[in-house]
């Protein structure tokens, strides 16, 4: 047989690589993957034994990754985007808006940005069904990145930036102020859960201005399936109405 064509590469094994290529190690892709560390390093070998060359070098306590394995990444994050696509175009020939789309979002943002969303979406896309899970972006990012969820809604503090994976797009949906709530005690909370405090709790704006940013995540090309597209601008017209800041894209 044709040496080309002795062997077929694995996607999923390619997301593994992907993945620590992107986190810098075997530990961070695991935890960013949602697997253990020795799961990555069986498909890591597994998929050496598919191309026949070795993928990583042991550097220090972690690994670095050989010229083949840099070319497979770099031919990795094209080859995932036209998965993408091809879902999309696919989806985009049905002539009604359709579909599931698994949606996580953290439990201020379910209970207000959600529900505003969903309502709209029963009206201009009856036909997409939203699948809603609570977890907050530790959890929601790496099921965006393992594609077990659509979007996640994420959000990040000003003083503490989330760096997000290069295979993820990011929209910006609104800026949360935070504020000091002053009752039996004091404690800090975002401007979305504040609406749910009990009566009499006293919201004051600390002295050095404290803001949480609000954002969706998608796979990258993902907004081209009809229905994905559809949730992405319905939460963004629901962070749009009065209530939040709105964020230019």
């Amino acid at each position: 047989m044709n040496a080309k064509l002795s062997f077929m590469l694995d996607v999923r094994r390619l997301r593994v690589l992907h993945a620590v290529s992107a986190y810098g190690s075997v530990t961070a892709a695991a935890a960013a993957l949602g697997y253990s560390a020795p799961a990555v390093s069986q498909q890591l070998a597994a998929l050496e034994r598919e191309v026949g060359m070795r993928l990583t070098e042991r550097a220090g306590r972690g690994v670095s990754l050989t010229p083949a394995a840099l070319i497979l990444v770099a031919h990795t994050d094209a080859l995932l985007a036209r998965l993408e696509a091809a879902e999309a175009d696919l989806a985009a020939l049905r002539d009604q808006i359709a579909g599931r789309v698994a949606l996580a979002a953290f439990p201020s943002a379910a209970a207000s940005l959600v529900p505003a969303a969903w309502a709209a979406l029963a009206g201009s896309a009856p036909q997409v069904r939203l699948d809603l899970t609570e977890m907050e972006p530790e959890e929601s990012l790496p099921a965006v990145l393992r594609g077990e969820t659509d979007v996640a809604i994420a959000h990040e503090y000003d003083l503490l930036p989330r760096p997000l994976d290069p295979l993820f797009e990011r929209r910006e949906l609104l800026r949360d102020p935070v504020l000091v709530a002053a009752d039996a005690g004091v404690t800090l909370v975002p401007g979305l859960a504040a609406r749910w405090l009990p009566p009499g709790v006293r919201l004051v704006p600390p002295a050095e201005p404290v803001t949480r940013r609000v954002f969706t995540v998608s796979r990258r090309g993902g907004d081209r399936k009809p229905a994905v597209r559809v949730v992405l601008d319905a939460l963004a017209d629901a962070a749009a109405r009065p209530g939040g800041e709105p964020l230019a894209a």
